[in-house]
C-alpha cells in the first residue's frame, strides 16, 4: 500500500511524545511492505535519508514546537502539507494531530482516500487564545468524526470525544516504549529527583523551585535535574536563582531519546507537574511511561489522564494539580520510604510490559491503518 504519514512534529531526531509515536509508526508500516511517504518538518533530513533510504521524505523545514507565534506557524504548516499531499499518489493518509489532519482531511475527500487520524492530544487546548481553544476544540473534533479510523492514545480523550456525540468507532492505543533500550539498571541511585520533557506554562515546571525549598531543608543533599527544553525555561532558571537554589539544580536542554534510560537510572523520583488545561487532563505522557519502563517511582498530578496511567497511587502518587505543598508532601512521602519506592517502581515496570511495547502498539496502529485502507479499497 502506497500510505502518506503526515506531521507537524519534528520527525528526525527523535524528540518528544507524537514524534517518537509517528516514528514508530512509520516503522511498522514499513516492516509490513509499505510504501512510505513523510511529510513532515526535519531537523536533519540528510542523517533520516542515509538510515532510511527506501523512504520518500517533503521536508518542511526545521521547526520546534517550542518557537513563538506558535499558531501562525501551525498554519503555515498546515498550507504546505495540503500542496505537498495534493503531489503525492497515495492509497490513504495517516495524519498525527490536527495540524496535519486538517489538510489532510481536506485532500482525502478531493482525492477520495481514507483518513487515519492518530489523535494523541487536544493540541488547541494548549492555546493562551480563548478563541483558538474554543473553536480549536471544534474543529479537531469535526475532523475526528469525518475521519475514516480514528485512534486515539487515551480512554480519558475517547471519553471526551463521546461526551461530544462522536458516534466513529474509536480504537484507544497508548503510547509505547522501546523496551529493549529502557531497561532498569541495578545501580546505586543518586539523590536526584528527575523531570523531563516541554517547559512551557502548562507543564507546571514553575511549581519545582516552590517545592524545591522544603525538600532541601530536610534532605539537603537533594538535587533536581531538569532536561527539556520550551518558552519558560528561563523563567524557571531565574526563579531558581531567586530563591537561592541554583547549586541544588541541574539544567540539560536536550539529550537523545537513547541517552534518557542513562539518566532515568540514576535517579529516585520522575516528575509530572501538568496544570489542569483542557489538553492535559485527558494526556497521557510518554516520559510517565519511560519513567515506570525504568522501574522509576513517579508523581504525577491528580488528571484524568495521569488516573488513567498511574492507577490510583497503584504506580506513582498523584497530588493537586497546581497545588506545590502537596507535591512536596507526597515527595517528601516518597524519600521517606524506600519500599513503596521499589514497589511503585516495579508495579510501573509491569504495566508498561503489558501494556505499553512499541512493538505491540505501534503495529496496532499500522494494522488499523491497513485496514481502513483495504476496507476503501473494497
Amino acid at each position: 500500500m502506497r500510505i502518506a504519514i503526515v506531521s507537524h512534529d519534528s520527525f528526525w531526531p527523535l524528540k518528544g511524545g507524537g514524534g517518537i509515536r509517528v516514528f514508530w509508526v512509520m516503522k511498522k508500516l514499513m516492516e509490513k511492505g509499505n510504501d512510505i511517504t513523510i511529510i513532515a518538518p526535519f531537523n536533519n533530513p540528510k542523517d533520516f535519508k542515509e538510515r532510511f533510504p527506501s523512504i520518500k521524505i517533503y521536508d518542511l523545514g526545521p521547526y520546534s514546537r517550542f518557537d513563538e507565534g506558535k499558531e501562525i506557524k501551525y498554519a503555515k504548516l498546515s498550507i504546505k502539507m495540503f500542496l505537498r499531499l495534493l503531489l503525492v499518489n497515495v492509497d490513504g493518509i495517516y495524519a498525527h494531530n490536527i495540524v496535519a489532519a486538517l489538510p489532510s482531511y481536506i485532500v482525502s475527500r478531493i482525492r477520495r482516500k481514507p483518513l487515519i487520524f492518530d489523535m494523541d492530544d487536544i493540541l488547541t487546548g494548549l492555546s493562551k487564545n480563548r478563541l483558538v481553544r474554543d473553536l480549536g476544540k471544534r474543529l479537531e473534533f469535526f475532523v475526528a468524526k469525518k475521519s475514516d479510523c480514528l485512534i486515539t492514545m487515551s480512554n480519558s480523550l475517547k471519553q471526551e470525544l463521546e461526551k461530544s456525540k462522536i458516534s466513529t468507532n474509536i480504537n484507544v492505543v497508548l503510547h509505547g516504549v522501546d523496551l529493549s533500550k529502557f531497561v532498569p539498571e541495578k545501580i546505586k541511585k543518586e539523590n536526584k529527583i528527575i523531570y523531563i520533557g516541554g517547559i512551557e506554562p502548562h507543564d507546571g515546571t514553575i511549581l519545582i523551585p516552590e517545592i524545591a525549598r522544603d525538600i532541601i531543608r530536610k534532605y539537603p543533599s537533594i538535587k533536581f535535574q531538569i532536561i527539556g527544553e520550551g518558552s519558560v525555561l528561563n523563567d524557571l532558571v531565574d526563579k531558581t536563582i531567586k530563591y537561592n537554589l541554583l547549586k541544588h539544580f541541574e539544567f540539560t536542554t536536550w539529550v537523545k531519546n537513547e541517552d534518557i534510560p542513562t539518566y532515568l537510572a540514576k535517579a529516585k523520583l520522575g516528575l509530572i507537574t501538568h496544570f489542569k488545561t483542557p489538553a492535559t487532563d485527558i494526556c497521557l505522557v510518554l516520559k510517565g511511561l519511560e519513567y515506570m519502563a525504568m522501574e522509576l517511582p513517579v508523581i504525577a498530578p491528580d488528571l484524568a489522564g495521569m488516573r488513567e496511567e498511574f492507577g490510583n497511587n497503584q504506580r506513582g502518587l498523584l497530588f493537586e494539580p497546581g497545588n506545590p505543598r502537596d507535591l512536596s508532601r507526597k515527595i517528601l512521602h516518597l524519600l521517606r520510604h524506600t519500599n513503596l519506592r521499589y514497589d511503585l517502581g516495579r508495579a510501573g515496570r509491569n504495566f508498561v510490559e503489558k501494556y505499553c511495547d512499541w512493538n505491540q502498539n505501534a503495529k496496532k496502529i499500522a494494522e488499523l491503518s491497513e485496514d481502513c485502507i483495504a476496507k476503501h479499497k473494497k
